[in-house]
Order: C-alpha cells, then sequence, then structure tokens
C-alpha cells in the first residue's frame, strides 16, 4: 500500500508540473490578431496565403486566440521577403523529380496598448521539399507555416522568461 500511495502522488505531481507549464506563457499575450501582410515577391497568392496559415496556426494552438483588431491584445505583421523554388534533385534521365521551396517571413509582434514591440523583428525562413507532380501552392502553405511557428516559438519563449 505504501509503494501505491507514493507512486500515485508522483504521477499526480507529474500531471501537475505538465498542465502548469502552459500556465508559464502570460495570458495578456494569448489574444492575437494578424494587423497586416506585406507581400514583396511578384506570386500574388503569397498574401492570402500568409493570412490562412496565420490563423490556422493561431487556431491550432491552445496557448493562443485568434481575435480581430479590436478584440487583439497584441498585433501580428508578417512581411513576405522572399520565395524561391529551385530543383531539389533530379530523376536519372535528367528530369526534375523533386523541388526545394523556400519563404522568408519578417515577423513583428506588437503590443496593442501602447505599440512596444515584444520580440526584436527578425526574419524566419520555411523550407520544404515535394515532388516536381505535386501543386507548389501547398510546398509554399508548409513553408510559411514552419516559418510562422518558429517566430511563434521564439515569441513564447521570449515572453515566457519575462
Amino acid at each position: 500500500m505504501g509503494r501505491g500511495w507514493v507512486f500515485s502522488l508522483a504521477l499526480l505531481f507529474l500531471g501537475a508540473c505538465t498542465y502548469s507549464l502552459t500556465g508559464f506563457f502570460p495570458q495578456e499575450y494569448r489574444d492575437v490578431a494578424l494587423a497586416g501582410v506585406d507581400n514583396r515577391t511578384d506570386y500574388l497568392q503569397m498574401t492570402t496565403m500568409a493570412q490562412d496559415v496565420f490563423n490556422n496556426y493561431v487556431i491550432s494552438d491552445s496557448r493562443l486566440r485568434l481575435r480581430d483588431l479590436d478584440g487583439a491584445s497584441v498585433l501580428t505583421y508578417l512581411t513576405v521577403e522572399n520565395y524561391t523554388r529551385q530543383p531539389e534533385q533530379y530523376t536519372p534521365d535528367g528530369n526534375i523529380d523533386s523541388y526545394r521551396y523556400t519563404v522568408v517571413l519578417k515577423v513583428r509582434f506588437v503590443r496593442k496598448s501602447d505599440s512596444l514591440e515584444l520580440v526584436p523583428v527578425r526574419s524566419y525562413t520555411g523550407v520544404y521539399v515535394l515532388s516536381a507532380l505535386e501543386n507548389p501552392d501547398s510546398a509554399y502553405r508548409s513553408c510559411i507555416r514552419e516559418a510562422i511557428s518558429k517566430a511563434f516559438s521564439s515569441y513564447f519563449n521570449t515572453l515566457s522568461r519575462d
């Protein structure tokens, strides 16, 4: 009976630790909105893709709540700096088998109440390799998601330390 009680207590403690780790992120920075996308590329769909990927990312992250501009405490600004598509691999007969897609986003997180930049502006790169036969839009979406994921990871880490 003694071991069972100690084991149960250890499981309860571990569960509490796991649960409390989500609490380290400040509540006042959970309500985010996309304030704008500046597309500096010649790929016109990139603006819409970035908006869609941002919204889907925030909705899927339990630490965040997607808000409109009025309801947000943090405004996010994305700048699509660059994208490339380069051959990654060739078939034995010299045809392109897959492409390497790269998207570079500059991301700003600004506290709405006083326009304070919460995380220093920096660029984040997303990379994805896709078969030459598949739709390139899915690769660009994956690249954008990867870059946004890196940006929010930096956001969480920076704000969790403060």
